[in-house]
């Protein structure tokens, strides 16, 4: 399909894998098993009432990059305190510090921070990038969210015509749509495809994360195909 929409090729693109909010424990634990399985790019979802001790132990234990998603946890005070105890921590980018419609606070977060701020559910489609162009340093685009392909395609042209950073990025969804997003990342700054790898019996096969690296499928469009977990066609138990 990229080549249909006449985009280059992905090559050795490499996708972030979610740590869920929960524990300090358990986020350290989910956090170090992806590493051992190759992932060198973890996305800390926050939040809580633990985040900093949940991201200073990762931190500690793990040598990953760690990027940040507090999913419209915080405050815009709250969210400036946290991020400017995170820049001591590594942490690549910040999504989402403010709830979606608080525009003024996901302003005044950019404005006394120095970290990346990416919107997110800001920024549902085309339509949205130009009210966050002024302050945010980029938008994460999710075909779930803006509804397909080509308004993606318009809402990655429109951010990059404001000078934003684009990242890739999905909900917990099949292979099918990842697979169908893995076609953009070559138009992407950051990729966070994860969400096939979150759920089990996924009913249809296509994109690849090995150790986090992204490998399109050879078959023409999309590339996807039922597995025995279910889809048209698939075998039936």
């Amino acid at each position: 399909m990229y080549d249909f929409l006449g985009l280059s090729k992905p090559g050795g693109v490499t996708t972030s894998y979610t740590i869920s909010l929960a524990s300090p424990e358990k986020m350290l634990e989910m956090a170090k098993l992806a590493e051992t399985e190759g992932y060198k790019i973890l996305k800390i979802k926050l939040g809580g009432p633990h985040d900093l001790e949940a991201l200073t132990a990762i931190h500690r234990e793990c040598a990953a990059k760690l990027r940040v998603d507090a999913n419209e946890g915080w405050s815009p005070d709250e969210a400036v305190e946290k991020i400017l105890a995170l820049e001591e921590l590594g942490v690549e980018l910040v999504e989402q510090p403010v709830p979606a419609n608080n525009l003024e606070g996901l302003k005044h977060v950019c404005e006394n921070t120095n970290m990346p701020i990416f919107a997110d559910e800001s920024v549902k489609s085309s339509s949205n990038v130009e009210s966050v162009s002024g302050f945010v340093d980029g938008v994460n685009v999710k075909l779930m969210k803006c509804g397909g392909i080509r308004e993606a395609l318009e809402a990655i042209e429109t951010a990059k015509e404001h000078g934003l950073m684009v990242m890739i990025g999905c909900m917990v969804e099949s292979s099918i749509s990842i697979t169908a997003a893995a076609h953009l990342t070559s138009l992407a700054d950051y990729v966070d495809l994860d969400g096939n790898l979150l759920i089990v019996n996924d009913p249809y096969k296509g994109v690849v994360a090995e150790q986090g690296v992204l490998t399109l499928p050879e078959q023409p469009g999309l590339g996807v195909e039922p597995t025995q977990a279910g889809g048209p066609g698939a075998s039936k138990p």
